[in-house]
This record gives structure tokens, C-alpha cells and sequence, in this order.
């Protein structure tokens, strides 16, 4: 009984070793809301809150390596940032993309466009 009981427990060790190194590979999808002063003219310095999403691997979130360097997506008129940049359909994410590849990467929708 004993001897089942180890192996049992080296299985464990195994597995939680192979699923932590895993996760340093999953891409997280980070949504931030920043204040901002407004300039539009109907909005003349009004308090708004712009959303900024963040796509990063998990191990890059602390930033304790250096990236690549950053990447800011700023939509066109009528499209929201992640609609138009981080596409949840198969690999269509250029934010996904250059996360993958060591960037920091962003995307801002402006006033009155997504979130």
C-alpha cells in the first residue's frame, strides 16, 4: 500500500510541476478604465473614463522581464478597440499575436465608441 501511496504522490508532483509551467504561457486579457480630462468641444473638460485593454502572457504580467516594447491599438471611427484588434475568433487577435511575441500590448477606445 505504501508503495501505490508514492507513486500517487510523485504523479501529483509531476503534474503540478507541468501545469505551472503552463500557465506562464496563458494570455490574459486585462481591462482597465482610466480617467482622462475631456477636450471634445461637447464634453469641454469633463471627467471621462477611457477603457484600455490589456492582452499579456501571464508570466509577463508582473513585468519582470523586459518586452519587446509597447504596442498601443487606437481604433477608427465606428469600431471598438477589441472588436477591431483582439477578435475572439480563432487567431484573428493581433493583440494575442504580439503579446506571443514579448510586446506589452494595448488598446483604447475613445469617447463615445465600445466600452
Amino acid at each position: 500500500m505504501f508503495k501505490h501511496a508514492m507513486v500517487l504522490v510523485m504523479f501529483s508532483l509531476a503534474t503540478a510541476g507541468s501545469a505551472a509551467a503552463d500557465d506562464g504561457s496563458r494570455l490574459l486579457s486585462i481591462d482597465h478604465y482610466v480617467q482622462a480630462k475631456s477636450i471634445a468641444p461637447a464634453m469641454n473638460n469633463a471627467d471621462v473614463l477611457l477603457y484600455v485593454r490589456e492582452v499579456a502572457l501571464a508570466s509577463s504580467v508582473l513585468r519582470a522581464e523586459k518586452s519587446q516594447g509597447v504596442v498601443l491599438f487606437v481604433h477608427g471611427a465606428g469600431t471598438p478597440a477589441n472588436v477591431a484588434f483582439d477578435a475572439p475568433y480563432e487567431d484573428y487577435s493581433w493583440m494575442a499575436y504580439l503579446a506571443r511575441a514579448g510586446y506589452d500590448v494595448f488598446s483604447v477606445d475613445m469617447t463615445g465608441y465600445g466600452r
